[in-house]
């Protein structure tokens, strides 16, 4: 907020929303800063670890990315009504246990996500009280769904969250050390996964927005099966569509900044990533018959079949 900025007074009766002939004043912000002082609490950074103010005006929005950071990698765009009234909900399933909310991304979407170097993580959540949440960053081995099993965590972060009111929350989690997302073939995902804590007082979900484009492909959200496992939040939703504020299209939100990376080349040795590829298999066999034909000659073939990747699209915008 900015000191002297106009005050909009939304009515609730009309949907119509007007300015106010009030302004925020410096001393409002001094009592804020009085009473988060009074409550043992020692700067606005502590009140809201995810919210930076910049100089002493008070404009201060969701903490953002370095700036240096040139890939950005997101399924839903961030826009300002976000969250708006519960909208994009993600509901935790598991009660009394730890939570998980998941994203995947895949190398045929973000064409230049290997060897991509991330610095950044930014996450929404509805959420009361205050917990430590986990950020984990994985490659996943076998692609597609998301498999616990075949997991490489590359790292993990703990970020402290906080909110009185309930209402939706982007925060931001960054590293010096910065991520090297190096996948040793084409079908390796990206994953991303909050992880939330059984809470004494309070609780908190996923936050994020609608997006039906991505439902029934990799890129839905996914949240844990109470089992050590994933279920898509679409397929979680239809087993409780009776329940109210349960949505199929809703997305956790996450978004993603680094320095980009370089696709993987894929050639005919992708063929058969289990054995021996169709093209190696018809050259030892022509290798064979040569051989005793032609006695005392060497057979002697090269297969090379090298191609540039099918994956040029640009990183998806929205």
């Amino acid at each position: 907020m900015n000191i002297n900025a106009d005050l909009y007074e939304p009515n609730l009766f009309d949907s119509t929303i007007t300015v106010s002939a009030d302004r925020l004043t410096q001393a409002d912000c001094d009592n804020v800063n009085l009473a988060i002082t009074g409550s043992g609490m020692a700067s606005l950074e502590d009140f809201c670890p995810n919210i930076e103010c910049i100089g002493s005006d008070y404009a201060c929005g969701w903490k953002r990315c370095n700036t240096n950071a040139t890939g950005q990698y997101f399924f839903e765009d961030y826009y300002y009504y976000m969250g708006y009234g519960g909208n994009g909900t993600i509901q935790a399933p598991c009660s009394g246990a730890t939570n998980s909310f998941v994203r995947v991304f895949d190398q045929s979407t973000f064409s230049n996500l290997n060897d991509a170097l991330l610095s950044c993580v930014q996450f929404g959540y509805y959420m009361q009280g205050k917990t430590t949440v986990e950020i984990n960053v994985y490659i996943d081995k076998t692609g597609g769904d998301p498999d616990a099993a075949s997991f490489r965590l590359l790292r993990s972060f703990s970020v402290d969250t906080i909110n009185a009111c309930g209402q939706f929350q982007v925060q931001t989690v960054s590293t010096d050390d910065p991520i090297d997302i190096d996948f040793e073939s084409n079908k390796e995902t990206l994953v991303i996964e909050m992880k939330t804590p059984v809470m004494s007082e309070g609780s908190i979900k996923g936050g994020g927005q609608f997006n039906s484009a991505v439902k029934d492909t990799t890129g839905q959200t996914y949240v844990g099966d109470c089992n050590g496992g994933y279920m898509s939040y679409a397929s979680y939703v239809k087993s409780h569509s009776s329940i109210k504020g349960y949505n199929e299209y809703a997305q956790w939100y996450v978004r993603l900044h680094g320095v980009e990376g370089q696709p993987i080349e894929k050639n005919s040795s992708d063929d058969d990533d289990d054995g021996l590829s169709s093209g190696a298999i018809a050259g030892i066999s022509i290798g064979v018959i040569v051989g005793v034909v032609a006695l005392g000659g060497i057979g002697y073939f090269v297969f090379s079949k090298n191609r540039k990747s099918e994956f040029n699209d640009p990183l998806i915008k929205a």
